[in-house]
């Protein structure tokens, strides 16, 4: 029975992304769009770059952004890897096109897997072996035997390979250090549920998400289960994840998307307090939520694009709110505010949404009702589009989607009005980039392109990275 269920959930899971993404796999010739298209668009070309194919039969496989931390700029920088069908990795900088390094692994033809990454390694799979490479030139620095056939991607951390092999088993292998000369397994974890889905890493959990509609939550450095976080039905596509936050966002096939708490958090007066919440789409979560710093992007079967509220309103935010939907007059919010912190024994302290709800309800402006209908903890829509489909790239002015037919769709991100679209059908292979502004478009003849708004000329950064161990605070001695 339970075979039976989980081969009856990967089968919906597979027909319903070929039947979204099927254009992924067509062969085409793109051309870079003219500067009067640009124009209209309120573009700028960045950068142009084309990756080698040996022929038609060869294509991209795979094209992942991968941030790194340049230690001397003392910034984040972008990086494209991207993997072709034929076993060509080729590293690409993100802000100017440079090819980095280009290194074949494997027999050709062979990839089946995406790669896997962190500040010094990428991993790849071929025929039964990892290969290890260098982040910083591509050279080959090691090669083993990995037990199973893998149903994912890997994913890494600083110290640890993690992949999920045979469907309901998940493998961790050491990373060579100066204490682990040599690569190795570490351990194993067997669940009860298949996984399809690409692993995620949060700053000490493993997440391992199941079609089945449960999100397994395991220690990143020992074989053991933290928690398991369960939704009401299948989940069509893998999670979206803020790392830093350790908010996980799982859309299911039940129309909800659930903001699940992964990481224990310490609340900061003046920063967005962010929790657990759950949001009704409409329909089932068709595509995996897009997460940035501010905001969720949630897809739902035919019904279109929805920008959620990720982070919990601050004073400022929450009055606009409630004077915008003619909950409290503009005055009377300014007068409550005042006398808040006026009655404040600290009044360099920002002030609490929660004081002006209660001082409203307590003016009888609001009932108990209304204000439980206000979702400032997050979850809150702030807009929904039909016509839009997968976000591709955000910026503080526009959201940048694609439709279901493969036009480029421009929307106001303050309103979710459409303002114009464009034909990028002949770009099969756009990459959803939830870290900064910019664009990244690319088809199976190797050509890549990146594009930005013409009044952001340095990359606007939308979400943080997944913070590495050099970069985290240093802990007090007592």
């Amino acid at each position: 029975m339970r075979t039976w269920i989980g081969t009856t959930c990967f089968l919906l899971l597979t027909s319903l992304a070929i039947a979204q993404d099927y254009r992924k796999h067509l062969y085409t010739r793109p051309s870079v769009p003219s500067r009067e298209v640009l124009n209209r668009l309120n573009l700028r070309l960045n950068w142009r770059t084309r990756i080698p194919m040996r022929s038609k039969r060869d294509g991209i496989h795979s094209c992942q952004l991968a941030p790194i931390y340049d230690l001397k700029k003392k910034k984040w920088v972008m990086q494209l890897l991207v993997q072709t069908r034929f076993g060509l990795i080729v590293a690409v900088d993100g802000e100017t096109g440079r090819q980095i390094w280009r290194t074949r692994v494997g027999n050709p033809y062979q990839v089946t897997e995406g790669l896997g990454f962190n500040f010094e390694t990428v991993v790849a799979i071929r025929e039964g072996f990892l290969y290890g490479l260098s982040r910083k030139t591509g050279e080959m620095l090691w090669k083993i035997v990995m037990k199973g056939t893998p149903a994912t991607a890997p994913i890494l951390s600083d110290e640890y390979i993690y992949l999920a092999v045979s469907t309901r088993q998940v493998a961790a292998y050491l990373l060579p250090s100066k204490r682990v000369p040599e690569t190795k397994l570490a351990w194993e974890y067997s669940t009860l549920y298949p996984i399809e889905s690409k692993l995620l890493l949060s700053r000490t959990q493993l997440l391992v998400p199941s079609v089945r509609g449960a999100l397994l939550m395991l220690r990143k450095d020992i074989s053991k289960l933290n928690d398991r976080l369960t939704t009401e039905d299948v989940l069509l596509a893998p999670p979206g994840l803020h790392p830093n936050d350790g908010i996980a966002y799982i859309g299911s096939k039940d129309s909800y998307v659930y903001a699940r708490v992964v990481e224990k958090r310490i609340y900061v007066p003046g920063k967005p307090l962010v929790t657990g919440w759950r949001y009704s789409a409409g329909a089932p979560v068709t595509r995996s939520p897009v997460v940035t710093d501010e905001d969720v992007f949630v897809t739902a079967d035919k019904k279109g694009l929805a920008r959620v509220r990720r982070n919990a309103m601050n004073a400022d935010e929450m009055s606009k709110y409630l004077i915008d939907r003619g909950l409290a007059s503009a005055s009377r919010v300014a007068a409550l505010k005042k006398a808040i912190l006026d009655n404040a024994r600290d009044k360099t302290l920002p002030i609490d949404p929660r004081s002006i709800l209660r001082g409203l309800q307590q003016q009888r402006v609001l009932t108990e009702d209304q204000i439980d209908n206000i979702n400032w903890l997050g979850g809150e829509p702030v807009w929904r589009q039909p016509k839009a489909d997968r976000v591709i790239a955000v910026n503080p002015k526009f959201v940048y989607a694609t439709d279901r037919r493969g036009y480029l769709v421009i929307l106001d991100r303050r309103r979710g009005t459409l303002l114009t679209r464009y034909n990028i059908r002949n770009w099969v292979f756009p990459v959803t980039n939830e870290y900064t502004d910019r664009l990244y478009l690319t088809a199976h003849d190797g050509l890549l392109v990146s594009l930005h708004d013409r009044e952001y000329r340095q990359p606007v950064q939308m979400k943080l990275p997944l913070l590495p161990k050099f970069l985290l605070p240093k802990p007090k001695k007592k």
